[in-house]
């Protein structure tokens, strides 16, 4: 059965919901039992049915920006609509001999979600829903493969199906990552570091002293955190009050210039 994403699973019996467990990385707060109301649902089903979901509005998965170390890529999900979406849902395969699948990573706060991969006809589910509208154009979430020979092209996903909202959208799969994504910089004479990575809130930077550091999100724009000199080998930058997602740490040091994809996760 393909997830029709939460809109349409709350017409189920609530047996579905008892079988159908959330995964751990659910907060308490979030049982598929009451994470929503009935009457919170009639609402939004008003809106659903205000609402026109057409070949305009799209399901992107971006395996050329994928966040790939060593052989793992994470492919970001993301969506373009003219409509407001609470709902994103999609399903597919994937060829075994090139990649395989991990898990999905959450990147949207208060996300519910739930995933699947089912061995009897070897298709990804996934469903999810978010009282608050979903944030255009920015990831929901990683789909995380391991590329088996060292590249990922839009071959390897198949029979992609979308929904937003519960209704089917058209789909994007964006050209072959062939490692030529943003990882460690091992050719650069000096060492530099960032960990954790996927970071939840403050983030340590190993680097040379006497270095200019700068983040930026998804978009190209330099956030909070502006040019500045570290005085120390390690240093931490709180990334707390920044929303989830992808962002770019650039440091310059000695006229060199090193990068890379940072994940903050809350």
């Amino acid at each position: 059965m393909l997830f029709h994403g939460l809109w349409n699973e709350r017409r189920y019996n609530d047996s579905y919901f008892q079988i159908k467990r959330a995964p751990s990385s659910f907060t308490s707060n979030y049982s598929l039992l009451n994470f929503i109301s009935e009457s919170e649902y009639t609402v939004l089903e008003n809106l659903k049915s205000s609402q026109v979901i057409d070949t305009l509005d799209t399901v992107i998965f971006d395996i050329q920006n994928a966040v790939v170390l060593n052989n793992i890529a994470n492919v970001p999900v993301y969506f373009h609509s003219t409509e407001v979406i609470q709902s994103l849902d999609f399903s597919l395969k994937y060829k075994q001999v090139n990649v395989d699948f991990d898990t999905i990573i959450n990147l949207t706060n208060g996300l519910a979600y739930l995933y699947h991969y089912n061995l009897n006809d070897s298709t990804l589910r996934f469903t999810s829903y978010r009282i608050q509208p979903l944030v255009l154009d920015s990831p929901i979430v990683y789909i995380q493969f391991t590329m088996l020979n060292g590249s990922f092209c839009p071959g390897d996903l198949m029979n992609v199906t979308a929904y937003l909202n519960g209704d089917e959208s058209s789909r994007t799969v964006s050209i072959c990552y062939i490692g030529t994504g943003v990882k460690e910089n091992s050719d650069l004479e000096f060492q530099i570091s960032c960990f954790p990575n996927p970071v939840t809130g403050k983030l340590t930077v190993f680097s040379p002293t006497n270095s200019e550091i700068m983040i930026y999100d998804f978009s190209g724009k330099q956030v909070v955190f502006k040019s500045w000199y570290v005085d120390e080998n390690t240093n931490e930058v709180d990334l707390t009050e920044q929303v989830s997602g992808i962002y770019f740490i650039k440091i310059i040091s000695a006229n060199k210039v090193f990068s890379k994809k940072i994940v903050l996760i809350h």
